[in-house]
């Protein structure tokens, strides 16, 4: 039912568009039709991170009021997202406005987005440290590209650093033409020799958006594979699980389900072949029930996810208590994506168990918070008892912070 509100929704677009571009100038963002609950979900998340103190906990604050506004827009939810953005205090308020924009100009509202992309930039050039202020300017460099304004788009480049100038460009540049795929492959080999970590993980994800483009030719694509497997050596195992997800997204997508499973196996030998702290073993492990439903495995899914169960249980002492969240969530959004929604709902049940372990009410308020965000986006409808035990929580909060 909710996909197909959606399609209605976006179809509504494509009619409003057909007007031309004197329609688009008076087109507005409208919230697409969403579930009594999620909505809920998503005002009582924006709700515990707003009740975070601003003194002495301003950052924890905005971090968490910024993930309610990245939630609203995976909702299609943009005028949620933009009435939780304006009341952002520091920093992200610029990251949290300028992912309003370019959401909006990828749903072909580009209109009264100058205002918005100039108060971001406001916000970035406030900023206290360098990374902060290049992590706004790289989502404003995205919008300003689309928008055609290259004054902007300048203006924005030259402040960036060098190492983010070139995120910059390789997230900014255009799919490549087929006699283009050497001289960009080129590019990204030579972003990989000489670039740094993030540089390097920006490049390699721009190889999985070659891989999906070239997919049906099969030397590049099994070239490109190379090009990855053989490139990442100073990525994180977690960051090559990533990759190795988008592109067994990639294949199953295509149908390819030889292809997926191989990459998938890749995906496992990293897993058996490493040491993983609890808290990360257990999101591997979720990770790899998600790889194996998209390769058509189920048990094998539902076999990664025992395991992850039983690793919490058993080693959860070894996780610290702000830590089980995460790791809880990772397997309730696994089994959610699975289409099991009554064991998600026990596993987001135990989340909120974890969430109260710690006496302070930040970390409470943290917890609840994401809970509520994953419940909203996995679209799982809490029962009375789970909703019940949230708001008792909630209600309970106060110092100490």
């Amino acid at each position: 039912m909710r996909l197909i509100k959606k399609i209605l929704w976006l179809g509504s677009f494509a009619v409003l568009a057909s007007y031309g571009m004197e329609m688009e100038k008076k087109m507005e963002l409208a919230d697409a039709p969403a579930a009594g609950f999620q909505r809920v979900l998503l005002n009582q998340s924006f709700e515990l991170a707003t009740a975070i103190p601003l003194a002495p906990h301003i950052k924890d604050r905005a971090r968490f009021q910024q993930k309610a506004v990245e939630t609203a827009l995976e909702l299609d939810q943009p005028s949620l997202a933009l009435k939780y953005a304006e009341q952002i205090p520091n920093w992200r308020q610029g990251v949290a406005l300028a992912d309003y924009a370019n959401y909006s100009i990828a749903h072909g509202v580009t209109n009264q987005l100058e205002t918005l992309l100039n108060q971001a930039r406001f916000s970035a050039d406030t900023a206290e440290q360098e990374w902060r202020r290049d992590t706004v300017l790289l989502k404003l460099s995205k919008a300003w590209k689309a928008l055609g304004n290259t004054n902007k788009l300048q203006q924005v480049n030259r402040v960036l650093n060098a190492s983010e100038q070139g995120s910059a460009e390789l997230n900014n540049a255009q799919v490549c033409a087929p006699d283009e795929f050497d001289d960009y492959a080129a590019k990204l080999n030579a972003q990989l020799a000489v670039g740094g970590l993030e540089l390097q993980q920006t490049a390699l994800a721009s190889y999985t958006t070659l891989y999906k483009q070239f997919y049906a030719d099969t030397a590049r694509r099994e070239w490109i594979e190379q090009a990855i497997l053989g490139g990442w050596n100073k990525l994180p195992y977690l960051s090559r699980i990533d990759l190795l997800t988008t592109m067994t997204e990639t294949a199953q997508q295509a149908g390819d389900l030889e292809t997926a499973q191989h990459l998938t196996d890749e995906a496992q030998a990293i897993v058996d072949g490493s040491v993983w702290p609890a808290e990360y073993h257990v999101q591997v492990l979720a990770k790899m029930a998600d790889l194996r439903c998209l390769c058509a495995q189920p048990e094998l899914a539902a076999e990664a996810l025992q395991q992850a169960v039983e690793v919490f249980s058993e080693q959860k002492g070894e996780i610290i208590d702000v830590f089980r969240t995460e790791s809880l969530l990772s397997v309730a959004e696994a089994y959610a994506r699975m289409g099991d929604f009554s064991k998600a709902r026990n596993i987001y049940a135990l989340a909120v168990e974890e969430a109260v372990v710690n006496s302070n009410s930040r970390p409470r308020a943290e917890d609840l918070c994401l809970i509520g965000l994953s419940m909203a986006r996995l679209d799982v409808e809490p029962d009375a008892a789970l909703r019940d035990r949230m708001a008792e929580i909630k209600a309970g909060l106060g110092n100490p912070w």
